[in-house]
């Protein structure tokens, strides 16, 4: 992704990187790896979807899958992020395990 867009930068305030001018990958207290958008940032919401369809995909190739903290199934992780909902990142491979 960063290749896509390529003013990805680390802002050491917030202690967060920032891919492209609106997709922010943050490290939570809970030692999870957040993703959201600044919706206050600029880009509309064209440019927000095919980051978070672009995000999505890559996890998915990588393993890996987006979910919501507030239910257990995330129906459609890119609407969210096109929300500008916080998912964090989290194995496919530990859900299919604690589903056992």
């Amino acid at each position: 992704m960063a290749r896509e867009y390529w003013g990805f930068a680390y802002e050491p305030t917030a202690d967060t990187i920032s891919l492209g001018a609106l997709l922010k990958v943050s490290p939570g207290t809970d030692l999870r790896v957040w993703l959201s958008f600044d919706l206050g940032t600029g880009g509309g919401e064209p440019e927000r979807r095919e980051l978070s369809a672009l995000a999505v995909n890559a996890l998915a190739t990588a393993g890996l899958h987006l979910v919501c903290p507030s239910e257990s199934q995330s129906t459609n992780t890119v609407e969210r992020l096109v929300r500008g909902e916080a998912l964090y990142v989290e194995s496919t491979t530990a859900e299919a395990t604690s589903a056992e």
